[in-house]
């Protein structure tokens, strides 16, 4: 994300409740753009685990090893 890019907030109801989303765009317009465009989204997963980039290889190291794990665990399991 460029340093250009700011989020902006949008509210919306589901199922009762009120949710928010943050949108990374370089302005309002373009965050009502992209926004519109959530319609053609794909499904990529669930977030598990944010690492912050200070901490180094370590941490990626760590990352790369519970993912492969985990995935070599689920693919035994189908």
């Amino acid at each position: 994300m460029g340093s250009d890019f700011e989020l902006h907030s949008f509210r919306y109801r589901h199922e009762g409740k009120s949710w928010e989303i943050d949108i990374p765009a370089t302005s309002e317009a373009d965050a009502w753009q992209r926004v519109c465009r959530m319609q053609e989204a794909t499904y990529l997963g669930r977030l598990v685990m944010v690492v912050p980039a200070h901490l180094g290889f370590a941490a990626k190291a760590f990352v790369w090893f519970k993912t492969t794990f985990r995935r070599a665990k689920s693919d035994h399991l189908v």
